[in-house]
């Protein structure tokens, strides 16, 4: 697997994901039909609702395109065809995914710096825009983080760069969120409780606010939840600071998927002296966020 990466241009960016998408999508087809091939009902059952798939999906169904695509996409092929052509078929969700993709699309450089291509952050916010539009929760949401980035890390041939890609727009950004959280989207929800916590982008500090929203969230099984109110407890903010409760919490975010919280785990483990399970979660964080994102990632 690729270790260290500098990106040099849009047009080798393109290229590599196209060469990514078809790496692990044949890699996948040729495991479960070797598989099927020993006896494996489950690997032939997965390859009769593939060949399926792919016939409905190659005559233009849009329901068949997104399936199809978010079977590969879990194999790391995060932009695959099919999703590209549900997203232009107007599929919400898969112009969505595309999006998300898109917009968090960051590589390893070789001075082991962090960048995004200029191209990937346009267009993840062209499909986001697009879904959003469409009245689809997660997409507000994520378009509202987006709306808030001033400066940009572009990847460039001499290395990195901080540019304003003049995408900040906090009015519609607030929009954005707003309609996310009057949907009962979770993640925006606890967005909103951040801006409150700390008393940020025009609203008032309201702890007590803040907290609310987190434990709904976390009622609700949402990781952000989770981690916001460890956050809480690590750092003593509106509740009795306790390392203790913190670092359960953070468990339970990474346990359902947060990367962040399993890397801030390394951190009080580092600080604690404890190498062995700083090590272990710093390993863990990276390979959740590699199975999120895209297989660069060097942990």
């Amino acid at each position: 697997m690729v270790n260290k990466l500098m990106i040099v241009g849009c047009g080798i960016v393109l290229l590599m994901q196209s060469a990514f998408a078809d790496y692990y999508v044949d890699q996948y087809l040729d495991t479960l039909k070797k598989e099927a091939e020993q006896g494996n009902k489950a690997s032939q059952q997965k390859l009769d609702q593939i060949n399926m798939l792919t016939v409905k999906a190659n005559k233009g169904n849009v329901e068949a395109q997104y399936q199809l695509g978010m079977i590969y996409k879990h194999q790391g092929a995060f932009a695959n065809e099919y999703l590209v052509k549900a997203a232009e078929q107007g599929d919400k969700t898969a112009q969505y995914e595309i999006g998300s993709f898109y917009i968090a699309d960051e590589h390893n450089t070789a001075d082991d710096s962090v960048c995004i291509d200029k191209k990937s952050v346009q267009d993840g916010l062209k499909w986001l825009n697009k879904s959003a539009n469409q009245n689809y929760a997660p997409a507000q949401y994520q378009l509202s983080l987006a709306l808030q980035g001033k400066e940009w890390a572009i990847c460039y041939r001499s290395g990195t760069m901080m540019m304003d890609l003049g995408t900040y727009d906090l009015d519609k950004s607030k929009e954005w969120l707003l309609k996310a959280v009057a949907q009962q989207n979770m993640p925006a929800k606890v967005a909103l409780g951040q801006w409150y916590l700390k008393g940020m982008n025009g609203y008032p500090k309201d702890i007590n606010k803040a907290l609310s929203l987190f434990k709904e969230a976390m009622k609700k099984g949402d990781a952000t939840g989770y981690l916001s109110m460890a956050q809480c407890y690590q750092e003593g903010l509106g509740v009795p600071k306790d390392i203790k409760k913190a670092i359960s919490l953070y468990q339970q975010a990474g346990d359902k998927g947060n990367y962040e919280a399993l890397n801030l785990l390394s951190q009080i483990y580092s600080d604690q002296k404890q190498d062995k399970k700083a090590s272990e979660y710093r390993k863990k964080s990276c390979d959740l966020r590699a199975k999120t994102h895209r297989r660069l990632w060097h942990c």
